[in-house]
């Protein structure tokens, strides 16, 4: 017969034994499903949960660079290509004109910046960060072939010299085209102004009233460059972050991006480690030269002169 303290020693080496074997049964931290992340593909170098909407991601149809007439406007008649004597409409068929010669698809739209009152009218191109001033109507063709076909960044026909600014913030307020837009958008351009003031960005942000962009149902339409992202839904909540965590440390706002210049939709998806089959926007294909087609469409892709991203 085992006396008591024998079944003492016994049972304290028996707990010690059991508390020295790690559990197979309980999960991982690591392991465990984040609903913050539902849709997305596992990344094994994902620090953080992903925040990105599927349903915003891959919104923005390919395109190559942007054409930002200065309108001094902040609203325009409802679509402008479909007036032939608007500048938006014979830049587009300037562009329309070059056909296979051009990259890619181009981006037209106008914005509020005040011309600089000589003749000619003052152009913002994109991703090249440049300003065209000074460029007559019947030059248009010459500055499409120049800086749009040749990517040429200085010219003896007119003056040409980098943005002052080192971000420009472009938000669709284009009223006339729809309401949802003209109604964000004035609200957001004060707001952001606002923040830029505060955090001391005068002369660094600039920040612009746009024509349609493209994808009014994601109002308010928000596109920045020079990196050229898109963001949707914004409102005026997300103001400081978009200037704090945008402009200044180069944080995306996942949850509000839309996609980015020279990303395709599957591109911009893939980026966000969303499966290429949940949305997003119509499948493309790109011809060789490096053009995006959708079924039926030209690969000429421009907003408020021709077609927009929706």
């Amino acid at each position: 017969v085992s006396s008591p303290a024998f079944i003492l020693v016994l049972h304290i080496i028996l707990l010690t034994t059991m508390g020295g074997q790690q559990s197979t049964s309980a999960p991982d931290i690591e392991d465990a499903h984040d609903p913050a992340c539902e849709g997305c593909e596992e990344d094994e170098h994902k620090e953080e949960p992903c925040k990105y909407n599927s349903k915003l991601v891959g919104t923005v149809k390919y395109y190559d660079q942007h054409v930002v007439i200065c309108s001094g406007k902040s609203d325009w008649e409802a679509k402008p290509e479909k007036n032939p004597a608007t500048l938006a409409s014979v830049i587009n068929k300037a562009i329309k004109d070059k056909g296979d010669s051009l990259k890619g698809p181009v981006l037209v739209t106008l914005c509020s910046e005040e011309p600089s009152g000589g003749d000619g009218i003052d152009i913002m191109l994109f991703p090249a960060g440049i300003k065209i001033t000074g460029v007559g109507q019947d030059d248009i063709p010459a500055f499409i072939e120049d800086h749009i076909v040749q990517s040429q960044t200085s010219s003896e026909k007119w003056k040409v010299e980098p943005l002052s600014q080192s971000h420009t913030v472009l938000v669709c307020t284009h009223k006339s085209r729809d309401r949802r837009c003209g109604r964000s958008g004035p609200q957001i351009v004060e707001k952001l102004n606002e923040m830029v003031g505060e955090q001391g960005l005068q002369g660094k942000v600039k920040v612009l009233a746009s024509s349609h962009i493209g994808g009014h149902k994601y109002a308010g339409v928000v596109v920045v460059y020079p990196r050229g992202d898109w963001f949707g839904y914004v409102g005026n909540r997300n103001v400081e972050e978009l200037v704090q965590g945008y402009v200044q440390q180069d944080e995306v706002l996942q949850e509000l991006w839309r996609g980015r210049i020279g990303l395709a939709p599957e591109e911009a998806r893939k980026q966000a480690h969303l499966p290429p089959e949940e949305g997003g926007g119509k499948k493309e294909k790109r011809d060789k030269g490096g053009k995006n087609r959708e079924e039926g469409q030209s690969s000429t892709q421009t907003s408020d002169a021709t077609q927009s991203p929706k």
